[in-house]
Parts: C-alpha cells; sequence; structure tokens
C-alpha cells in the first residue's frame, strides 16, 4: 500500500511492515509510482505481512471492547 505520510499512516506503516505500507511525502511523482511498483513485483510468491495483522486471524478473535 502507498500512502502519504500522514495522519495515523506513519504508525500503520510501522505496524504492518515498512514493506507493505510504504509512505511518501507531498505529491505522488510517476517516479515514486514506479519505484513502488518494482517493489511490489519483487516480492515472492505467497509473501504474507505482519503475522498479527492477518485477516483470517482477526476474523477470529472476538472484538474487545
Amino acid at each position: 500500500m502507498l500512502v502519504p505520510a500522514l495522519g495515523s499512516m506513519p504508525k500503520l506503516a510501522r505496524l504492518i511492515g515498512e514493506e507493505w505500507v510504504q509512505l511518501y511525502d507531498g505529491e505522488p511523482s510517476g517516479k515514486r509510482l514506479a519505484d513502488f511498483a518494482a517493489h511490489l513485483r519483487s516480492w515472492p510468491g505467497g509473501a504474507q505481512p505482519n503475522p498479527l495483522f492477518d485477516p483470517a486471524k482477526l476474523v477470529e478473535q472476538p472484538a474487545s471492547d
């Protein structure tokens, strides 16, 4: 995910992993988008984000109050 470095996005990047959530400042440039696309193509098949954020496990957990 490529997101602006605003609000809670830097924290999200740290929690999930900066290889999964990449930040940019200002307007996204064509070069930045191309670099991010190249980054995505470099991932091995079956790559998984931080296991704490596995969607299947999140669905299984009861919501906390």
